[in-house]
């Protein structure tokens, strides 16, 4: 059995298998540009994942030096850049792209000749072909010795927007681990990276026009490793979508620059939020924006907009205007958690494109204020009462969207936020009792086979009818991580979960979906992810109760 996923669209590597040496090197030729660009990241993307280098064998391409002998035994694999019309049956990836430099064509044609003959991309586009050539390493089986099976793929992906949003706000994750998850990304065929930078907790990117965000001890990303990060994922064809969230959960700048408040009093640090009546304010806004767009290759900028708790309905309203105004200036399309609909600010005919807007408040997070505030002390009481306001006014987000023409993310918390626990024990005994501590404690815990089942546009026609779906991002909170492996845990299996959900359109049996997942364990291992949570759902290959007891 192969690790493919997602799973391909057309066709299948099933047939005889050839066979290789477990020092085997792929050999790359063909279209000399395809080579420049996609050799580099896909040798180091083999390398990691399957421990296999590349080499191109045309003269003067790019090389690197392989893992065995002049003599190994290798696979040839060949790139050809075909006419889009050679890939006529696969059809263009649904909703909004993410990168500024226009619409990666994803779709490639994979073939492998069970005569030994070698292998064959065919693809539009170096991102299709960066796409195909992924898809081989994932069919390499490495069970008995290097195998690769034979057969005919014909792929593209259902959407064009596949995501993790990351919380390095609330726990910081170094520049050698986001190359890890960007990596992750790239293997899963997932093509967005939405990083949360700022929070109450920290501030994460450095600003040269605001100095003291960062000076508090905590670490953050240079302007330097920003730059390196982005270059990394461009190379593989993951965008870096950067998030600073205003003008809610600022307490960090807030700590930093005290004037941005002008001496207002908070019931909480989380009541705390940027007044556009200050006039700091939306300069400040403005120049963060700037350098961080100037840094990033992504079409969007998110600006948050989240639990902006205990702001005037009107200051948040104008604020939000004057950002998005800002922001379009640039030019950069917006995106904004479902709460900026209520400023009826964003645009779906100003720019190229329309700005988006995240949906993430599932029918599971209503709740009763009072009876929270009867278990919890008296300082909490205020955040949760604007904590209430903000879901009794979220039905109404989506089909304010729909109505002014906004393509949606998806992310509905349930089931796509995925700090939560898992529903399901662990096949290691030591692994369960995390897999419950690590969940954000108001998320239920849920099971990961029900993932798998889950359909973004059965979804978007119960809660939000008529809706245009820009794309799926699962997303990860960090108020419960406490280092690399507790996020590996979280992670995975369902993060592969969610990338089958968005680039395959129809739902594989829960056997066939566990099975691939299995038989990814060495690979993440490899990368790094070797805690992740080894579901019995996973490991036995069926379904467990809904509901588990955890006592």
């Amino acid at each position: 059995m192969n690790a493919l996923l997602p799973l391909p669209r057309q066709g299948a590597l099933d047939g005889r298998a050839v066979p290789l040496s477990t020092d085997a090197t792929l050999t790359m030729s063909g279209h000399p540009g395809l080579l420049t660009r996609v050799l580099p990241p896909l040798d180091a993307l083999a390398r990691r994942a399957r421990g296999i280098g590349l080499a191109a064998c045309a003269p003067g391409m790019p090389g690197t030096s392989s893992l065995g002998s002049a003599s190994t035994a290798h696979l040839g694999l060949r790139f050809e850049v075909v006419d889009e019309s050679r890939l006529d049956g696969l059809p263009a990836a649904l909703g909004q792209a993410p990168c500024a430099a226009g619409a990666f064509d994803e779709r490639y044609e994979l073939e492998v000749d069970g005569d030994g003959a070698g292998a064959t991309v065919r693809a539009a586009s170096a991102a299709g072909a960066f796409r195909g050539a992924t898809v081989l390493l994932q069919a390499l089986d490495a069970s008995d010795g290097i195998r690769v099976p034979s057969g005919r793929i014909r792929d593209a992906p259902l959407l064009a927007w596949r995501g993790l949003s990351l919380d390095v706000a609330r726990h910081f994750v170094d520049v050698d681990d986001v190359k890890r998850v960007i990596d992750l990304l790239a293997w899963h065929r997932l093509n967005v990276l939405h990083l949360h930078l700022t929070d109450t907790q920290a501030w994460r990117l450095e600003s040269e026009r605001w100095p003291l965000l960062t000076a508090t001890g905590a670490p953050f990303y240079s302007r330097d490793e920003w730059r390196e990060l982005v270059r990394f994922a461009d190379e593989r064809f993951v965008t870096i979508v950067p998030e600073l969230d205003m003008p809610g959960h600022v307490g960090a700048a807030l700590a930093a620059y005290p004037e941005l408040a002008e001496g207002a009093e908070f019931a909480h640090p989380r009541l705390g939020y940027l007044d556009p009546h200050v006039p700091a304010t939306v300069r400040f806004a403005s120049d963060v924006l700037d350098e961080v767009t100037e840094l990033s290759t992504s079409a969007f900028v998110h600006l948050g907009g989240d639990e902006a708790f205990g702001m005037p309905e009107p200051a948040y309203a104008r604020f939000v205007a004057e950002v998005v105004e800002h922001v379009h200036g640039i030019p950069r399309r917006v995106i904004g958690w479902q709460e900026a609909t209520r400023a009826d600010a964003l645009s779906s005919t100003r720019l190229a494109g329309p700005d988006l807007v995240q949906l993430w408040i599932s029918e599971k997070d209503a709740f009763d204020a009072e009876a929270v505030k009867a278990r919890t002390s008296a300082e909490y009481h205020a955040l949760v009462d604007e904590a209430a306001k903000t879901a009794a006014l979220a039905p109404q987000d989506g089909p304010r969207a729909v109505a002014a023409g906004i393509p949606l993310i998806l992310s509905p918390s349930s089931p796509l936020y995925l700090n939560r626990g898992y529903a399901e024990p662990s096949a290691d005994p030591a692994q369960t009792d995390a897999g419950v501590r690590l969940g954000f404690p108001d998320y239920a815990p849920e099971n990961t086979a029900a993932l798998a089942d889950w359909d973004p546009f059965a979804w978007v026609a119960e809660n939000v009818p008529g809706a245009a779906i820009a794309g799926v991002e699962a997303a990860i909170w960090g108020e419960t991580v406490e280092s690399f492996d507790d996020l590996a845990l979280l992670l995975l299996p369902r993060l592969a979960v969610v990338a089958e959900r968005a680039w395959s359109p129809a739902v594989s049996p829960w056997e066939s979906v566990a099975a691939r997942l299995r038989c990814n364990d060495e690979v993440w291992a490899r990368m790094g992810f070797g805690a992740w949570y080894r579901s019995v759902e996973v490991m036995q290959g069926r379904r467990r109760p809904t509901v588990w007891d955890h006592s």
